[in-house]
């Protein structure tokens, strides 16, 4: 597959990619954040009934349409490493290089979950390559054979097919943030699962699609400057006043006086000297959970609801569970790396979609609609957690409750109250709109490659950062001819200079909160992110049975 070239054998340019484009696609090219993953499972209609080769003919056709409706899937990236990448036309993509068909032989669900892990951190650790010729994402579709004897299934004990392959398709969606955000990755399975329905029900629909053998042929959707997936930066102003743009460069820009190594430093400069940014090697390790079922996540949120002020939301909960998960886990007065003070003080991240800011339609682009659109329109927010907070936390966890997994009511109390002040920091954000917003100063960075490799020589900003992408529709499976997705997987790969871990959760409707947790190799001991990450996982589920 070669690039699109005009009749000088220039690559067919669309534009330069957008300035939140290059910030991701620096980190890419650094190996500062290689990939981000959803996975979803999709439940295989009953009826009609499908052959394997039959199953695979759909997805493909079905994946096939999902690249026609979204421009960015179907463009490579040309000079990715240098200043202003460009976008460029793509005359074909070859599905079969893109989407890879696995049978996985287990003997139990834990059994399918560990290769299932090993393969979302593969994801998450292997570069797109050859990015000019080839879209930057990929899949790998999983079938699981069961092996058990009278081939009933090994988790639940049902009857399974005759094919001894049970009734779900597990698609591990993984890209380069360059081309899309977290919620474009939410949009890519929802526009896939509708396209599925569509494929199962159309007659013929290999004649509709232009597709020889696994190649669709791209040469009736040509892509252009004025039909192409706007930037951020193109479909909204970002006014900044002079006081926010000189906080903000100084914060960023400022040289390091001091390593994150030199223990001279103060905690109060930084919550996170327990860590320093390392960018080699770069591994990522997961951990995930399924904490709440349905009913659970609908009684955690009547929680949130009630909660004094008007209540909070559930990203809120996450970060206040965070910081009551991580603070005990430095006890007062002892240290944590070699003669590094454990820290005072914790920083978190919130990922904020800015699709709720931008208006449909806007000028020279019509049709243009921002909640189906994928594309990087995504900011970020910090958190500040100061001493007192902190020092409560440790105190009631200590105090009341030494094995540190369950909520105290003293413990519950703090936590709601970093809740609301994480509801305060989010609402005075959107009250901002698109003012004041760090995307609207990223003109001022003229080498993100460049600034990126200078932020891994500073300390880090963030213990932890949190993405949450909402609900996914997954469809009604009720009459068993549709198909439908119930449950999903959202995973970050491993920030070289973003939090010391991901948090990453994302609901799918009825089936309730799936949890992920991701951090870099080497950064924080194994056992220290196991013990973060349980923490978590049971005081979320322990709120559910308030």
């Amino acid at each position: 597959m070669a690039a699109a070239a005009t009749a000088t054998g220039r690559p067919a340019v669309i534009r330069k990619l957008g300035h939140l484009d290059v910030y991701h696609s620096a980190w890419h090219t650094l190996r500062h954040l290689i990939a981000v993953v959803i996975a979803c499972r999709y439940a295989v209609p009953s009826s009609p009934g499908l052959s394997e080769q039959q199953l695979r003919t759909v997805f493909e056709h079905a994946v096939a349409r999902t690249v026609l409706d979204h421009p960015v899937l179907r463009v490579g990236i040309i000079d990715d490493t240098s200043k202003k990448p460009i976008w460029a036309r793509i005359p074909s993509v070859d599905l079969a290089a893109h989407m890879d068909w696995q049978t996985l032989d287990c003997t139990s669900e834990q059994d399918y979950e560990t290769k299932l892990q090993a393969l979302i951190d593969h994801h998450h650790d292997t570069q797109f390559t050859e990015l000019a010729t080839k879209p930057g994402w990929r899949m790998t579709l999983l079938r699981r054979r069961i092996s058990s004897p009278g081939n009933l299934s090994a988790v639940d004990g049902t009857a399974a097919p005759a094919s001894g392959l049970e009734p779900f398709v597990e698609v591990v969606f993984s890209w380069n943030h360059a081309n899309f955000d977290g919620m474009g990755g939410k949009i890519f399975h929802e526009t896939l699962l509708g396209n599925l329905n569509k494929v199962a029900s159309a007659a013929k629909d290999d004649i509709q699609l232009p597709l020889e053998g696994h190649v669709l042929d791209l040469a009736a959707y040509p892509l252009n400057k004025k039909n192409f997936t706007p930037n951020l930066h193109d479909v909204t102003k970002l006014p900044v006043t002079p006081g926010f743009t000189v906080k903000t460069a100084w914060k960023e820009l400022k040289p390091a006086k001091k390593t994150a190594a030199d223990p001279a430093v103060s905690t109060n400069s930084h919550g996170t000297l327990w860590a320093p940014c390392v960018e080699e090697p770069y591994k990522t390790h997961t951990l995930r959970s399924h904490p709440l079922d349905g009913p659970a996540l609908s009684r955690v949120l009547a929680l949130c609801r009630k909660q004094a002020g008007g209540g909070v939301t559930l990203t809120a909960l996450l970060h206040a569970l965070c910081l009551s998960s991580m603070a005990p886990l430095f006890p007062a007065g002892t240290a944590t790396t070699g003669t590094v003070p454990p820290p005072d003080y914790f920083e978190a991240g919130t990922a904020l979609n800015f699709r709720r800011f931008l208006k449909p339609s806007p000028p020279g682009y019509p049709g243009f609609e921002p909640s189906r659109t994928m594309a990087n329109y995504v900011t970020s927010l910090d958190h500040k957690f100061g001493p007192d907070i902190v020092a409560e936390i440790r105190k009631t966890d200590a105090s009341d409750d030494p094995s540190g997994v369950q909520l105290t009511d003293a413990t519950k109390a703090v936590v709601w109250r970093a809740a609301a002040q994480i509801k305060r920091d989010l609402q005075a954000r959107m009250d901002l709109g698109v003012k004041n917003d760090q995307a609207g100063l990223m003109a001022l960075v003229g080498d993100w490659r460049a600034q990126h490799s200078a932020s891994a020589k500073k300390p880090r900003h963030f213990a932890w950062a949190l993405s949450n992408i909402g609900v996914i529709n997954g469809g009604d499976g009720t009459s068993g001819n549709n198909w439908t997705i119930d449950k999903s997987w959202f995973t970050v790969g491993a920030m070289v200079t973003g939090g010391v871990f991901m948090v990453s959760p994302v609901a799918v409707k009825g089936q309730g909160l799936f949890l992920a947790c991701t951090w870099q190799d080497g950064v924080v001991e194994k056992q220290f992110a196991e013990k973060f990450f349980a923490r978590l996982d049971a005081r979320l589920r322990e709120l559910a049975v308030e």
